[in-house]
């Protein structure tokens, strides 16, 4: 056997893993009560997590338990390989607004104002059309209002991938709308349609999916580009901090 793995019953294991040999050959876990091996421990969680009251919590991303059990992350950081790291916000806003309110900045008003309403730190653009050419690089990663990370940056937002969908408003609750308003490809990239600019409510425009869920068959980059609807609807916004 090749290290770290050990010869238990003319099978190679790995004592450090391994449920039915865990630290040493034959010494089996229980699986109702400590299921996982740890480094050779039966554990009732396994590598990265830990039992905080509340069930298995990842420490590595939890931001209720980051890097240990009860360290919770500040609102605007993130948690990100076990500690709390400052961040760049993004939220949907909590109504609908109609899609021809007449140019992009009418919309990064709206995301001001909701950010405003939810006590939000900092200065917000809405997601639309030409913004990724106007923000920062965005070194920091982009996160919930509940501190769970969406991406590590703006260049893994923008390359579609997010580690969790982006459906919490600004006061951290979820937004029941179904399509965001975007305009923004999966490459970050203006499209059309755009309803004319966001100046008319005949045609259609390209929408993203804040509720998308990341599992086999979809793309992580629905959230901005799912598909087209009319312009007549209404729709959420998404919102993100820039400064």
């Amino acid at each position: 056997c090749k290290k770290p793995s050990t010869v238990c019953n003319n099978s190679c294991v790995d004592l450090n893993k391994d449920p039915k040999h865990c630290g040493a050959c034959s010494v089996v876990c229980p699986q109702s009560l400590q299921p996982f091996c740890v480094n050779g421990t039966c554990q009732t969680c396994p590598q990265g997590y830990q039992d905080c009251g509340r069930g298995c919590q990842n420490l590595n991303a939890d931001p209720t338990s980051c890097g240990g059990c009860g360290i919770t992350c500040k609102l605007g950081e993130g948690c990100l390989q076990g500690k709390c790291v400052s961040g760049f916000l993004m939220f949907v806003t909590s109504a609908k607004l109609k899609a021809n309110l007449g140019s992009t900045t009418k919309y990064d008003t709206a995301c001001t104002y909701y950010a405003s309403l939810g006590k939000l730190p900092g200065s917000y653009k809405a997601w639309l059309s030409n913004v990724v050419s106007t923000l920062p690089q965005l070194p920091k990663p982009i996160v919930r209002h509940d501190g769970w990370v969406i991406a590590d940056s703006l260049k893994a937002l923008i390359s579609g991938k997010i580690r969790l969908p982006i459906y919490l408003n600004e006061t951290g609750k979820p937004s029941p709308g179904v399509f965001v308003l975007t305009g923004i490809d999966r490459a970050g990239r203006s499209v059309t349609p755009n309803c004319n600019n966001w100046t008319s409510r005949l045609g259609s425009s390209v929408v993203g999916a804040p509720h998308v869920t990341l599992s086999p068959g979809n793309s992580d980059a629905w959230w901005t580009q799912v598909g087209t609807q009319p312009c007549a609807g209404e729709f959420l916004i998404y919102c993100i901090q820039y400064k």
